[in-house]
C-alpha cells in the first residue's frame, strides 16, 4: 500500500486562523504569526500514478482558493508555504472528520478506486510562532496552556485528538 500526502492551504489570510491570533494577542501572549494548513494522508493499494494525484488534487484542492503540496511529486520552490519554521505546531485529528468521510467515500465510488482506497485522514496543523524574547521553556508553557482546558483554543477534547510538535 502507498501512502500519498497533501498538504492544503488557503491561498489569503485564514480567517479562522487570524481570529485566533487576534484574540491571543488581546488575552496577553507573545504571538507573533499562525497559520492554519491542512494536512491529508491517503492510503491507497498499489503503485500511485500521476493520474491518482490529479485525481486527489481535483477532489480536495480548489484552485481559485487553496495552495496545495504534495510533497513526493512536488518541485522546491512550490514548498516554500508549507515548509515554514514554527516554535510549535498543534496537529488536531477530528474522530470522524466528515471531510475525510467524504472524500474516502468519492475516490472510492465516483472517481472509481473501489476498494483500493483504504483510508483518508485530514490532520489541521496550526503554526505558532512567538515572539523570541520568550524562551524555549516560555514557549512551552504557553503552547501547553493554549491546548489545554480551559482555552482549548485549536480542539475540542470532546472529539478532537490534538498533540504539539516542537
Amino acid at each position: 500500500m502507498s501512502e500519498t500526502e497533501l498538504w492544503r492551504t488557503l491561498k489569503i489570510t485564514d480567517p479562522e486562523a487570524s481570529t485566533i491570533r487576534g484574540k491571543l494577542v488581546q488575552m496577553g501572549y507573545p504571538v507573533t504569526g499562525l497559520d492554519k494548513l491542512e494536512h491529508f494522508l491517503i492510503g491507497i493499494d498499489g503503485e500511485v500514478t500521476r493520474d491518482d494525484i490529479n485525481s486527489v488534487g481535483g477532489l480536495l484542492v480548489n484552485p481559485n482558493k487553496h495552495l496545495s503540496l504534495f510533497p513526493r511529486y512536488s518541485s522546491d520552490e512550490s514548498r516554500g508555504r508549507f515548509e515554514r519554521s514554527y516554535n510549535a505546531r498543534v496537529l488536531v485529528e477530528t474522530d470522524i472528520d466528515p471531510e475525510a468521510v467524504d472524500a474516502f467515500g468519492t475516490l472510492r465510488d465516483r472517481f472509481g478506486y473501489g476498494n483500493r482506497v483504504q483510508y483518508v485522514r485530514r490532520e489541521i496543523v496550526w503554526g505558532i510562532n512567538l515572539n523570541h524574547s520568550a524562551g524555549e521553556e516560555s514557549v512551552r508553557d504557553y503552547v501547553h496552556q493554549l491546548v489545554q482546558e480551559p482555552t482549548y483554543f485549536f480542539a475540542n477534547p470532546n472529539f478532537q485528538k490534538s498533540r504539539v510538535e516542537f
